[in-house]
């Protein structure tokens, strides 16, 4: 089997400096035997889960993961959608994605395992992912403020796709059932903030221009300091909802 480690470290190194510095300053644990098929290799657990022994179908590793994974046989077209993958396994879904859905807009590669992600940088050939502007890592101690801040800086009008092919979850399922829940969690609240802005936008626009003019007048809310000491108050977000919640505040 060919070992693709150096070609990939070089390439990891040009294109993401932080993950690189991750995969270089890691002692990787060896979590299974890496095992050849017709298409590529397999890991085969030491501690198998539940149910799968194998990280990746034993005899056609490619050719599951395009029969099995459901992003592939998506009919709508993906130019505006955000594809997050939890569980890279050893690249086969994310490669596929990006060479079989050239539409697709953006990818989120979650793997909260850094000795997966070390196995598959050593026995597949990761460059086109790590080359691609549309593919985004996060391994190993998941950054979830970056994670969060790649998600709101995508435009209003993306929409979100989870990747539902789950057969590693059955080995350290709590890890990677844990961040596959955080990133809905991100997503969701991202969202959200986006209906808001979208239905909001031009009011919101209008009251940041108008309250800019006014802050040249504005005092300082240092004078209040102290000023209510031992009250009980309420602070108010001036959103677009603060006309009708007047009355009960």
């Amino acid at each position: 089997m060919q070992n693709y480690r150096e070609e990939n470290l070089v390439c990891l190194r040009s294109t993401n400096q932080k993950l690189y510095k991750q995969v270089v300053d890691h002692t990787p644990v060896e979590i299974g035997t890496i095992l050849p098929t017709q298409t590529g290799p397999t890991l085969k657990f030491h501690q198998p889960g539940e149910k799968f022994q194998y990280l990746c179908d034993r005899n056609d590793v490619v050719g599951a993961v395009q029969q099995n994974f459901p992003m592939l046989k998506k009919e709508e077209n993906l130019n505006k959608t955000v594809c997050i993958l939890t569980g890279m396994g050893l690249g086969y879904r994310p490669l596929a994605a990006l060479e079989m859905r050239q539409d697709m807009y953006r990818m989120m590669v979650i793997e909260p395992c850094l000795d997966i992600f070390c196995t598959a940088l050593t026995y597949v050939d990761l460059r086109p992912l790590f080359l691609s502007e549309k593919v985004t890592f996060f391994v190993g101690k998941i950054d979830w403020q970056q994670f969060d801040e790649t998600l709101v800086g995508f435009p209003i009008s993306v929409n979100i796709f989870f990747s539902n092919y789950m057969i590693q979850f059955d080995w350290n399922k709590t890890l990677y059932t844990e961040a596959a829940n955080k990133a809905r969690a991100y997503a969701t609240k991202a969202i959200s903030a986006k209906g808001v802005f979208d239905k909001c936008g031009e009011l919101l626009f209008k009251n940041r221009i108008r309250n800019m003019a006014l802050f040249r007048e504005a005092r300082n809310v240092d004078v209040l300091k102290g000023a209510f000491r031992g009250k009980p108050a309420i602070l108010v977000s001036a959103g677009p909802s603060l006309d009708k919640s007047m009355a009960d505040l």
